[in-house]
């Protein structure tokens, strides 16, 4: 009889055990779900839970003491963001005015062809270095625009086919400085996908930037589609094997300092990989056979 008693309570208190095992192992596991939420920027609930363990809710407390400095760390990122972003804003706009300034008497001077010989060279590298300062300018007066959420996209039902023909046309007069004939590469038919027709142009316009500035010997411009994905796509001679496709469209990326050709730094390619992901596309590239750099977007279905 005592046996049966004993046994009886071992049973019942192992069976207590096992329930508060599982009882602890759900919360633990309740509150590692909440920390994972916690890393998001936009979360900053704190954990509210109920622990038979005194020591749980001792751990409990000091992970809301840190959460709340995460947090607090949070909206100071933010804040220091937003001050990085307007001053980029306010220096590319204060820059404007006197790189404007410096082209317009540079080209003034040019055209009164009061300079000749080795003058007349220093003064087309100048023009030449005041475009390249222009051209950074207006890079980052865009990144500061692009990267805020005020950035309306108005994305609709795009010809791909149709609007790389017109971009091509209308920017004719660029294509021909060339030394050579460019190759366009255009699919008989129409291919759609949703885009905004305003971000696709400042796209298409950074892209063709980017490999006129290094084009040499040749220069594709392709579009096609496969597998469901449709994708413009600017092809010139191989670069330096140095260049890293996997950063190039990183913001401190530096394409000048391993690609020929010289030039301003790769702002306009970190805009081209943030402009498509607003769209659901992707920015890519290749350096073997030749340097391939373009963006793709999901093929559009009505």
């Amino acid at each position: 009889m005592l046996i049966s008693v004993i046994i009886t309570v071992l049973a019942v208190l192992l069976l207590i055990s096992i329930a508060y095992i599982l009882l602890m192992k759900h919360e633990t596991k309740e509150v590692r779900k909440e920390l994972e939420l916690s890393r998001n920027e936009t979360y900053n609930r704190l954990i509210t839970r109920e622990f038979i363990d005194k020591g749980q809710e001792k751990l409990l407390a000091e992970i809301n003491r840190n959460i709340e400095y995460q947090n607090a760390m949070k909206i100071q990122a933010e804040t220091e963001r937003s001050k990085l972003k307007q001053s980029i804003s306010d220096i590319a706009h204060d820059l404007r005015t006197p790189v404007t300034v410096i082209r317009g008497n540079l080209q003034m001077i040019e055209k009164s062809g009061a300079l000749s010989g080795s003058e007349a060279e220093e003064l087309r590298v100048c023009l030449d270095k005041s475009n390249d300062l222009k051209m950074m300018v207006d890079e980052f007066y865009e990144l500061s625009y692009f990267e805020s959420e005020d950035v309306e996209i108005r994305t609709q039902k795009t010809d791909l086919t149709e609007f790389v023909a017109g971009f091509i046309i209308d920017n004719v007069a660029l294509l021909r400085k060339t030394p050579f004939e460019p190759e366009i590469l255009l699919p008989d038919k129409s291919i759609f996908i949703e885009a905004d027709p305003a971000l696709l142009n400042r796209i298409l316009s950074n892209l063709l930037t980017n490999v006129l500035r290094y084009s040499k010997e040749y220069l594709k411009i392709k579009v096609f589609e496969k597998d469901g994905v449709v994708a413009v796509e600017f092809e010139n001679e191989a670069g330096d094997s140095d260049v890293d496709t996997t950063k190039i469209f990183e913001r401190t990326y530096r394409a000048d300092k391993v690609r020929t050709g010289g030039g301003p730094g790769g702002l306009g390619l970190y805009i081209v990989r943030l402009l498509s992901g607003k769209m659901n596309g992707e920015a890519y590239a290749a350096n073997d056979e030749s340097f391939r750099v373009g963006v793709n977007f999901p093929e559009y279905k009505s």
